[in-house]
């Protein structure tokens, strides 16, 4: 019976991760990847929204599913700003980097 309720728990460990949220905040542009959570009303402050904004405390918070065939880049430019990408089969493309770029890949 130990030996059954032991293997119970490893399997639960061992399974993947289902799902993934892209977390973007539209008035301050913080972004985040959240992994496994299941019950992401339990993260908000209220009932109106998902999330609160853990940088600037705005409740304009946008969540984007991402299946786990797929996989983002975000790129911030000072000239054009913040591009996302989406990719299937997490098949990400290398582009070169500008000096005013930064790469940010989850």
């Amino acid at each position: 019976m130990r030996l059954k309720k032991a293997k119970l728990e490893n399997n639960e460990i061992l399974q993947p991760i289902d799902k993934i949220y892209f977390v973007i905040c539209n008035s301050c542009y913080w972004c985040a990847s959240y992994f496994g959570i299941d019950d992401l009303e339990s993260l908000s402050g209220s009932s109106s929204h998902v999330l609160d904004c853990p940088f600037c405390n705005s409740h304009n918070t946008e969540l984007m599913p991402i299946s786990t065939d797929e996989s983002f880049r975000i790129e911030y430019s000072l000239t054009r700003g913040m591009e996302i990408e989406f990719y299937k089969t997490n098949k990400v493309v290398v582009r070169q980097q500008s000096v005013n770029e930064q790469y940010v890949m989850p």
